[in-house]
């Protein structure tokens, strides 16, 4: 798959770069989005255990509170 250029600001790409500790772009970029894909798994899995009707009381509050964010 071919990837497009884009022209970002040199200061973008340096907090990028620092942030996810990658020496790339390309690498940031890739690291970036594997923690958005973690996080949506994250609130989906809280989003079901939120639901089950089972939940026991202790976890209750946690759960349910996680899973608003």
């Amino acid at each position: 798959m071919p990837m497009t250029s884009v022209d970002l600001p040199a200061e973008l790409v340096e907090q990028a770069k620092l942030a996810t500790g990658q020496k790339t772009v390309r690498g940031a970029i890739t690291v970036a989005l594997e923690q958005v894909v973690a996080r949506a798994r994250q609130a989906d899995a809280l989003e079901a255990l939120a639901a089950m009707p089972f939940l026991p009381d202790v976890l209750e509050p946690d759960v349910r509170a996680a899973a608003r964010r």
